[in-house]
Parts: structure tokens; C-alpha cells; sequence
């Protein structure tokens, strides 16, 4: 109920926009700018309204399109010095990428969205107080089935992790609960997919969301994805002579 609620807000929003300025452009007699302004804003509220169509895919677990290999480590790092512009002087952000290049099969867009998504939590946990965000990379076996506070259990093998720390203001156990269900959140109404979209993406990627938190402890959020195969060479026997 909250899924299909959330989506016609989300998109009765924006058909409101979309079919208002085309009333403007329709009924009045607008000059060039004012009619640059309304294509604009029509524009950009089909552009929102796909991006909330692909958004929801993502949700629903449909693969990532054109999968590619992935070096995560340097990709990441990409990622972060951009969004690390965006952080107030307040918060301590630090990286710590791999020390060996690991690769997974996916869709760098939808990973980047991951990690904004994450990111943008961790702020907005952390508020205008001071506060220190840690993002790892790393690689490891898990022999034992650990099973998140989500009831989502991770089979033995081998994982590549992205996870992100918080020192954040935490989750109560209420939210936490809820806390990666479409358009749940503790702001305002219609806000967007959020950690629903996080978890989403995961799956897609064929991997598992593990997200921990407890109030005035901050959060820990793991998104564990299957490494990809080693790259193999074909070696080229060599001719046989013809006698």
C-alpha cells in the first residue's frame, strides 16, 4: 500500500507540473523566455519521472543493463571525491580502498546512485554536529550464514563488501524496521525510494543488504556483491609443421 501510494504522489506531482505548463504555453501568449522557462520545467519533471520509473525497476530487482567488469576500489574513489565536496566542515570523512584490485560484474550508474544514497543518509544522520563517515572496500569468506536484522541471510563463499559507518544520531528499532521499505521515511511525505532503492540495486547485482543501527551508536550499512571471475587468457598452441 505504501509502495503504490508513494509512486502516484511521486508521479501526480509531477504530471501536475508537466500538464500545468503546458496549459501556459497553450493558453497564453508567452514570449520566448517565458516559453524556454515553461519547456524547461516540463523537461525536467519528465526526466524526474523516468528516473523514478528506472528507480523502481531497480527496486523490484531487475538486472543492471550492460554489466560490465568493475574495479570497485578506484571506482569508489571516483565516486566519493565528488560527493565529498558536498560534506560540511564538521564531518571527518575517510576512505579505505582495497590494498588488491577487486572486481565485480554491474553497472557503475547504479552503484554510484548506491553510494549517494548511503552517503546522503550518513549526513543527514549526522546532522550539523560533528561527525566522521568511513567507507570501505574489501574482499573476504564468510564459512558461517550471517543473517541481517532484515531476516536477509548471506550464503558461505566469497564477497566483495562496500561498507559505510556512521556516527551518526543511530535508529531506533521502530525505524530500522521499516527503514528499507519503499518511500518509508522520517521527513516528508513522497521523499523517494532511498535505502528501498539501495536494497534494490544490491539484489539486482545478485548480492545482499545488511544495514545495522542503535540510537547514539550510528549505523553500519554492508552491501556484500559476488566477485567477479578472474580474467583468463586463451593461450594459442602454436602450429604443428606440415611435413
Amino acid at each position: 500500500k505504501r509502495l503504490a501510494g508513494g509512486i502516484a504522489h511521486n508521479f501526480n506531482d509531477l504530471l501536475t507540473v508537466i500538464m500545468g505548463n503546458i496549459e501556459l504555453v497553450r493558453e497564453l501568449p508567452l514570449d520566448k523566455e517565458q516559453m524556454q522557462q515553461c519547456l524547461g520545467d516540463v523537461a525536467k519533471a519528465s526526466a524526474r519521472a523516468a528516473e523514478l520509473s528506472t528507480m523502481m525497476l531497480t527496486y523490484l530487482g531487475f538486472p543492471p543493463s550492460q554489466p560490465n567488469r568493475i574495479e570497485l576500489s578506484s571506482t569508489i574513489e571516483q565516486i566519493l571525491s565528488v560527493l565529498q565536496s558536498t560534506l560540511h566542515g564538521a564531518v571527518h570523512f575517510s576512505f579505505i580502498p582495497s590494498p588488491d584490485p577487486i572486481h565485480i560484474n554491474g553497472n557503475r550508474t547504479q552503484i554510484a546512485h548506491l553510494i549517494n544514497n548511503l552517503i546522503e543518509n550518513s549526513v543527514e544522520a549526522i546532522g550539523k554536529r560533528a561527525g566522521s563517515i568511513t567507507v570501505m572496500v574489501y574482499e573476504d569468506y564468510y564459512r558461517t550464514s550471517p543473517t541481517s536484522y532484515h531476516g536477509e541471510r548471506l550464503k558461505p563463499g566469497r564477497y566483495v563488501c562496500i561498507e559505510i559507518r556512521d556516527t551518526g544520531c543511530g535508529m531506533e528499532p521502530e525505524t530500522l524496521e521499516k527503514a528499507i521499505d519503499p518511500f518509508f521515511t522520517t521527513h516528508f511525505t513522497g521523499r523517494g525510494l532511498g535505502l528501498s532503492a539501495v536494497w534494490g540495486i544490491v539484489h539486482a547485482h545478485h548480492g545482499a543488504f545488511f544495514l545495522n543501527s542503535e540510537p547514539g551508536q550510528g549505523t553500519v550499512a554492508r552491501a556484500f556483491f559476488p566477485p567477479a571471475a578472474p580474467k583468463t587468457t586463451m593461450r594459442i598452441q602454436p602450429s604443428m609443421a606440415i611435413a
